[in-house]
């Protein structure tokens, strides 16, 4: 818990206690928080005062007054980050054996460099022989807000999380609040139903894990690469297969629609083609 304390990054935001005052004070508040998180795990409820998240709006281009130009960032209590940050290892570890190998986002030793490295890698290994390939390119749009509770608390239920640790996790996913705050004014308290909360600890593990299944929708001729929201897909095509690649493409996408449909979300497409020959290009849906 000291250490925890002591490693908060006091230039950040401030919601509920401070980092600088909960960091300079970590070696007399620490025996008394860690009393409180004990107490709070085997009670199995998260504090409905931690469910209340603080947005700012941050202007990202064009027009000021134009709402979409504005990216939300939420700011959750600091005591709240301290206790999702003591639990960490436990609910990595045993998030760890769902996270699929095509995933390279929010895990340790692995990153952009290397999602994109294999991508590369396995484009040029198909061209050196050859081959043609079709990469697609997909964006969860609204990512973390998409993830639904009612839809995340069922699979880590059906995956084996019992007990105490399922009626922390369901008291996490529930009853959460949301309020804009932009110069000093406040706007009115709103419920939300679905999204890991943006910051917290919890929230890139749980993410990966609810879109661990996206793969196993998908034919078993598809590469998976996946970082975070941004998913890559790729088919190996050559001259003997080039209509039934065509089909199965265009029956995962559909599958993708589907599963996006079902979680309330939709895709945004890029299709690449790559090839040394010039031929037509294979026909895909939309």
């Amino acid at each position: 818990m000291k250490n925890t304390l002591k490693g908060l990054d006091p230039n950040k935001s401030a919601n509920g206690l401070g980092p600088r005052f909960l960091k300079e004070c970590a070696d007399v508040l620490a025996p008394s928080l860690t009393k409180l998180f004990k107490f709070i795990v085997k009670k199995a409820e998260f504090p409905s005062s931690w469910k209340l998240g603080r947005i700012t709006a941050v202007h990202k281009r064009d027009e000021v007054s134009v709402a979409k130009n504005y990216r939300p960032v939420q700011c959750l209590d600091n005591i709240e980050l301290a206790f999702e940050d003591v639990l960490m290892p436990q609910l990595e570890k045993w998030l760890a054996k769902f996270i699929p190998e095509w995933q390279y986002g929010f895990l340790k030793k692995i990153g952009t460099l290397d999602y994109g490295a294999t991508l590369s890698l396995t484009i040029q290994d198909c061209l050196e022989r050859r081959k043609e390939g079709v990469l697609v390119l997909s964006d969860i749009k609204g990512a973390f807000d998409r993830c639904w509770w009612l839809r995340l608390k069922k699979r880590l239920k059906a995956k084996g999380m019992r007990k105490r640790a399922l009626r922390l996790m369901k008291s996490y996913l529930f009853k959460r609040f949301l309020r804009v705050v932009a110069s000093s004014k406040s706007s009115s308290i709103k419920e939300i139903f679905s999204s890991v909360p943006q910051g917290g600890k919890f929230s890139p593990p749980l993410w990966d894990f609810d879109i661990s299944e996206m793969a196993d929708l998908l034919c078993d001729m598809v590469q998976f690469f996946g970082y975070a929201d941004d998913v890559a897909l790729w088919y190996e095509v050559d001259t003997s297969n080039r209509q039934e690649m065509t089909k199965i493409i265009n029956d995962d996408m559909s599958a993708l629609k589907v599963w996006g449909d079902d979680n309330r979300t939709t895709f945004e497409l890029d299709i690449v083609w790559f090839s040394l020959k010039r031929r037509s290009l294979l026909m895909f849906q939309a």
